[in-house]
């Protein structure tokens, strides 16, 4: 009787990991994921310190086109990295927020880091 083995694709899918987050530095901050298939990497802010901003009830997310997204490397069968970029030092004119939440998406698992950027704006 013969065996049938899975797609090997399958065997990478599940939730996503932060790798790499830097900043504020010259008021942009950085945020790399990894997952399969590629991670959706969404922004939150609010104004309370070490609080997942993705979380509150109405939750204050930073506009798309403000983000700049990156797929650092993107393989068929194994993860792929995407990097997100943006500057805390334009676009949202709530001066007195603290955090950032840097949210990657893969299949409705989710991955986060936030961000300290009190004083930065």
């Amino acid at each position: 009787s013969l065996s049938l083995c899975p797609p090997l694709s399958l065997s990478f899918s599940g939730k996503p990991v932060i790798i790499s987050q830097e900043g504020p530095v010259d008021g942009q901050v950085r945020c790399v994921a990894a997952g399969y298939p590629a991670p959706k990497i969404s922004w939150f802010y609010c104004e309370l310190p070490h609080t997942r901003c993705s979380h509150l009830t109405n939750a204050s997310q930073w506009e798309q086109r403000e983000v700049a997204t990156v797929t650092v490397s993107d393989s068929a069968f194994g993860s792929s990295e995407v990097e997100s970029r943006l500057n805390v030092t334009k676009g949202v004119t709530h001066t007195h927020y603290h955090t950032l939440e840097c949210v990657a998406t893969v299949q409705g698992e989710q991955a986060y880091t936030l961000f300290s950027i009190s004083g930065e704006i």
